[in-house]
């Protein structure tokens, strides 16, 4: 896991400020001066704690600026960050393969999303393989499938393959759990 300098507004040049946790969760970061927001994340992939900002506020995939309500730091000439601190919250991982309906072929670049009213909790997309893996967080949401292609050869749909919400069933993101075995064919 590590913990990145984001700008509060507009953007900066080239790979944000970063820095790894220790073993004990601690982290030295230094940064450009500024005005910047805090993200909190895992930075290597696989894991179980859900990216945020500081202070505690979750990555709101639908607004515009992703880090809408997060604390701002401000950083002097020569800044260090400190005493700036996150508790993680631990989500689930639901992995599977897309695969078109018609070919058997495995379609990249499907985003893959859990959806509640209307609002994406996490989102990924397909692999060149149709495979996905994707970190959500805890509870039981309906799945959502939508190709990203500019060809966009398939339709939207729920898990499993059905257009509408209501007649899809919720998949469980358990908080420190996999759940896989997720097949998606798409029209």
């Amino acid at each position: 896991y590590c913990v990145q300098l984001r700008p509060m507004s507009g953007w900066a040049p080239g790979p944000p400020p970063s820095a790894p946790f220790a073993p004990d969760g601690s982290y030295t970061l230094q940064g450009p001066p500024g005005t910047w927001s805090v993200l909190f994340t895992d930075c290597t992939g696989g894991g179980f704690y859900l990216p945020e900002f500081y202070a505690d506020v979750p990555i709101r995939l639908e607004s515009v600026p992703k880090n809408a309500g997060a604390t701002p730091v401000t950083l002097a000439s020569g800044g260090i960050l400190s005493n700036v601190d996150a508790v993680l919250t631990r989500g689930g991982r639901v992995r599977g393969t897309g695969t078109d309906r018609t070919t058997g072929a495995p379609p990249a670049n499907i985003r893959v999303a859990p959806e509640e009213g209307h609002e994406y909790l996490a989102l990924t997309t397909t692999a060149p393989d149709g495979s996905f893996d994707l970190l959500g967080p805890a509870g039981s949401r309906p799945l959502f499938f939508h190709d990203c292609n500019n060809e966009q050869r398939h339709l939207d749909a729920y898990y499993p393959e059905t257009p509408d919400p209501s007649g899809a069933p919720a998949v469980a993101f358990v908080a420190g759990g996999i759940t896989s075995g997720i097949q998606q064919r798409l029209s």
